[in-house]
């Protein structure tokens, strides 16, 4: 794993049942993710979620296992310019699109779990 996820994960599963960075896998949670961001902050928020660059390939991965079928990415993402934007994050612009970010920058993250 890579340098954010395993901090946030940790934090994430320690502080909630069955807790993991949050995996945005249909419109319908992506909105409702994007929705709870604008309520509790007011506004969007640059975000973490689980969504990490598996090793040496070009594919994406969610953390908890989620099966990787949709991605609202943001145009011409994910780049990785460099070969070092292996992380996902949810953008404040675009309605929450998905973007590739190098995974040592620090931002807020959302954790999710069942209820």
């Amino acid at each position: 794993m890579t340098v954010f996820s395993v901090p946030l994960q940790f934090f994430c599963q320690a502080h909630f049942p069955n807790g993991h960075l949050a995996s945005i896998t249909s419109q319908h949670i992506h909105r409702q993710v994007m929705n709870m961001m604008q309520e509790k902050n007011g506004a969007y928020t640059r975000a973490w979620v689980g969504g990490l660059r598996y090793p040496e390939t070009s594919h994406f991965i969610w953390l908890d296992g989620s099966s990787w079928g949709y991605a609202d990415w943001l145009p011409g993402e994910p780049n990785s310019p460099a070969g070092v934007e292996d992380c996902v994050e949810l953008l404040a612009v675009d309605n929450g699109k998905f973007n590739d970010y190098r995974c040592s920058n620090t931002l807020p993250f959302i954790c999710s779990y069942p209820y």
